[in-house]
């Protein structure tokens, strides 16, 4: 579902793996303000599609251009901070407040139809049912389908003024 979730236009997804895995390296690297810089960041669409279910991992060092799939293992490009907030090149949405709601809407349209291809039917989940009169709030209709059906977390990121 990462796959089809990239391949939509706009869309970024990343699996972001840390390159550090002890308490004082993540301590030093969030003080440091390097969580982002000192992580690697994979394209599922690089990764390819899973077989299973299973556990699967990466191994990777901080500074080369590539990593390791290990399940069945080739390289694979990591994406680096430099490269993926580039704000010249993601999908802008303007800043009016009505715009911004229905492009939301229209993302978890999207996620919607992608979870329905792959489960095979309808979201069932009552919170978000399309036929209900009241439109829910989309940020959190979004952040609910990328936790619950995608297992990701969604980040917006907003250029400095």
């Amino acid at each position: 579902m990462l796959i089809d979730l990239e391949s939509q236009p706009g869309n970024r997804v990343y699996c972001i793996a840390p390159g550090f895995a002890e308490l004082a390296a993540l301590n030093a690297s969030y003080a440091g303000r390097r969580v982002v810089s000192d992580s690697a960041m994979f394209s599922p669409t690089d990764i390819g599609p899973l077989r299973d279910d299973g556990a699967h991992r990466v191994a990777f060092r901080l500074g080369d251009p590539t990593g390791w799939f290990m399940s069945e293992p080739r390289a694979i490009h990591i994406h680096r901070k430099e490269d993926v907030l580039d704000f010249g090149k993601g999908r802008e949405v303007s800043a009016d407040p009505a715009r911004v709601e229905e492009w939301l809407y229209t993302v978890a349209g999207r996620m919607k139809d992608i979870i329905a291809r792959s489960e095979g039917k309808k979201v069932g989940s009552l919170l978000f049912q399309d036929d209900v009169a009241e439109r829910r709030d989309p940020l959190q209709e979004v952040a609910y389908l990328a936790r619950a059906y995608f297992s990701c977390e969604v980040l917006f990121v907003v250029e400095p003024r």
